[in-house]
């Protein structure tokens, strides 16, 4: 008899690396051992390629609660009433969450990050498994806390992640590394890349605080503008209207300045085009897990420059460029001079985005690790 088994995701607007490969399990999962649906909020990308599969798609709205008001915050009992109410809103919607499972007679729930896994918490208390999926960090002792005594299972994306339940009580958890659809490699045309003699330098993250986009920018300037090194040219792919630094001002005086040697685009679903177009990627997040985008790189043979954040060295291993430190200034010094290094030393770029393409190969491409998932569920 096949298992039945829920992929309780978050609705978004773009088909973003973490939903991508979501889909690519609903996809390639044994359907002779498992019966997988998926619940969204609302109609997005992934729901609608989950639907051209044929798979089975529900919906669930999360409570609309609204965000404080200058009032409010300064009202204690209005303040009060509303965390109360949304408390109350947090518990019925559990309720709402609870009463489905129990009714499509699902065996196993995974969670695509700890929101969606707080909101089944109630399930803990019947017969369903709860699989917790940590693609997102978790940084709070509470948070990791609340994990361990929800979950039945946790799988983590990197030996990185699995060290933070070293001192804790916890279910089983497994090391799954992520693999990309190694269809996006079949047609790897560098001939494709534009007609310039420029070192072009790619950014995948969009203009968001978090993917260090504020870095990337002050970088190229450094280096176009103040040293001088015109034949470098800056490349953006993934800008959002709703990116919260794509209207900064003063970034876009930085980017004025650069003029043509730097370029903006939308979030692309041609991978094959972007990544045939540049020279060396670079990675300048804040905060990552097992980053999709570098794993991707890695896999078009590009030499890639990274911040050391969640699980970037333990992807790029010894075949790329990590820069250490927190202070912006150093990075964007560290950056700048990777990048010289690689675009000036032509060899250097060739041997570490071979390397690169290797341990790619090896660890982060293909769809061995739905086999590995897979695993988990008949062991629940």
């Amino acid at each position: 008899m096949r298992k039945k088994v829920l992929f309780f995701a978050v609705s978004k607007r773009e088909l973003s690396g973490g939903q991508t490969m979501i889909y690519n399990a609903l996809k390639n999962i044994d359907n002779s051992k498992y019966d997988v649906e998926l619940l969204v909020q609302s109609e997005c990308p992934l729901s609608q390629k989950v639907q051209s599969e044929g798979i089975r798609v529900h919906f669930l709205p999360f409570p609309n609660i609204l965000k404080d008001n200058q009032s409010q915050r300064n009202n204690f009992i209005l303040l009060l009433i509303k965390k109360v109410m949304m408390v109350l809103t947090l518990l019925i919607f559990s309720l709402r969450t609870f009463v489905f499972v129990r009714k499509h007679k699902y065996d196993v729930v995974w969670c695509e990050n700890i929101k969606v896994l707080l909101s089944v918490a109630l399930l803990k208390f019947s017969r369903v498994k709860l699989v917790f999926n940590m693609w997102s960090m978790v940084n709070s002792h509470l948070g990791l806390k609340l994990v361990t005594l929800i979950s039945n299972h946790i799988i983590v994306e990197g030996f990185f992640q699995k060290e933070l339940f070293a001192n804790m009580k916890a279910p089983p958890i497994s090391v799954i590394y992520t693999q990309i659809n190694k269809m996006i490699f079949t047609n790897i045309q560098r001939s494709n890349r534009k007609e310039t003699n420029k070192t072009i330098i790619g950014f995948l993250g969009g203009c968001r605080y978090s993917k260090g986009y504020d870095v990337f920018v002050e970088t190229a300037h450094e280096l176009v503008v103040k040293q001088g090194l015109t034949d470098l040219f800056f490349y953006v792919a993934g800008a959002s209207q709703d990116d919260d630094l794509i209207n900064n001002k003063e970034l876009s005086i930085k980017i004025d300045e650069l003029a043509d040697n730097i370029q903006i685009i939308e979030w692309i679903d041609d991978k094959e085009l972007f990544y045939g177009q540049i020279d060396i990627f670079i990675s300048t997040s804040r905060s990552e897990g097992l980053p999709g985008a570098v794993r991707e790189a890695m896999g078009f043979g590009l030499p890639v420059i990274a911040t050391d954040v969640g699980g970037t060295q333990e992807a790029l291993g010894n075949t790329g460029l990590i820069i250490s430190g927190k202070e912006k200034e150093k990075i964007i010094l560290q950056c700048g001079n990777n990048i010289k290094d690689l675009a000036f030393n032509k060899r250097k770029s060739y041997i570490l985005g071979s390397a690169a393409q290797k341990r790619a190969n090896t660890l982060f491409i293909g769809d061995n690790w739905v086999k590995e998932l897979e695993g988990v569920f008949y062991k629940l």
